[in-house]
């Protein structure tokens, strides 16, 4: 059950359109691997819903707007920072591959939370991180939502840099990082402020609307990314991805969200539907990369609809 006080606080932010840098719920602890790791539940009833964030190496507390949305819809819905990441930025690092252990840590909540099939909704990065737990425990899953997803070929990632310069250009042109490159402290300046720097920077270029994606960009602090852990689990995945072959097993009901504006298209919509015939897609249109924060009603509709299509096969 989601304590009232917390409910209360998020709800009245997100009709403010505000929030801050934190859980509005009390983590609930469990073990994986022998290390206490660490989750937030919302909502009630017989679904259950894991959602998975971006990145990878961000914190997902910003994805609390999401939980709550779902949990409307009787279900219970549980979030969480990966290990070495956010709340979990303490937890124990693996010699070995780090995202085997995400894998894990993840098949381990449900185990400790007794469920036997649970539906996972992943955002960008989060998306290849549904396919990746699917292919193993694919007995366990219900349905998988995709929004935004990056897709297995990271084909959608190829040019990345040079849509989000051609972004940046057009909304803040020349003048975006002057006073960065031209200050005479610039290599003083500490990983922390690197990182701000680059959340504050990049985050806009993932919103139709430049302005509100500085606005979201803005609640942000350094905590919520870690660099290192992205580039080690991009290395991890590049060593073994997901495959045509290896998802071909998955026929539970896969949905694909997309937004018309998203940096991520076509090409992330084009390769997972080679991959996944059977997927259904749906696209929004005046949003990039957070249809729930950019398109709130039209997503609401969608993701009542989606998640009320019935049992999965």
């Amino acid at each position: 059950m989601i304590k009232q006080s917390g409910l209360l606080i998020l709800m009245i932010m997100m009709l403010l359109g505000q929030s801050h840098a934190a859980y509005h719920t009390a983590v609930s602890p469990y073990w994986s691997n022998g290390d206490q790791l660490g989750f937030h539940v919302m909502g009630r009833g017989d679904r259950h819903v894991l959602i998975l964030g971006g990145g990878p190496g961000f914190s997902s507390w910003n994805l609390e707007p999401l939980q709550l949305e779902i949990a409307r819809s009787s279900a219970r819905v549980y979030l969480m920072d990966m290990r070495g990441v956010g709340e979990m930025s303490m937890a124990k690092l693996p010699s070995s591959r780090l995202l085997d252990t995400w894998l894990s840590d993840m098949e381990a909540l449900r185990q400790h939370l007794g469920i036997e099939r649970w539906t996972l909704v992943g955002h960008s990065w989060g998306g290849l991180m549904a396919l990746l737990y699917a292919q193993q425990y694919r007995q366990h899953v219900e349905r998988i939502l995709l929004l935004n997803p990056v897709d297995p070929e990271k084909q959608s990632l190829s040019d990345l840099l040079e849509r989000i310069n051609a972004k940046q250009q057009l909304h803040r042109p020349i003048e975006w990082d002057k006073d960065w490159d031209q200050d005479d402290a610039a290599f003083n300046r500490t990983a922390d402020e690197v990182k701000l720097y680059q959340i504050r920077q990049v985050l806009p270029t993932y919103f139709a609307d430049f302005e509100q994606g500085e606005r979201y960009a803005a609640q942000f602090s350094a905590s919520d990314f870690e660099p290192e852990i992205n580039a080690r689990i991009w290395q991890e995945y590049d060593a073994n991805p997901v495959t045509k072959t290896s998802v071909s097993a998955i026929d539970q009901p896969v949905h694909f969200l997309e937004c018309d504006q998203d940096l991520l298209m076509p090409e992330n919509q084009m390769v997972l539907k080679n991959y996944l015939p059977h997927m259904k897609t749906t696209l929004l249109q005046q949003c990039a990369h957070f249809p729930w924060v950019e398109q709130k009603g039209a997503f609401r509709r969608w993701l009542f609809t989606t998640l009320n299509q019935g049992e999965a096969r």
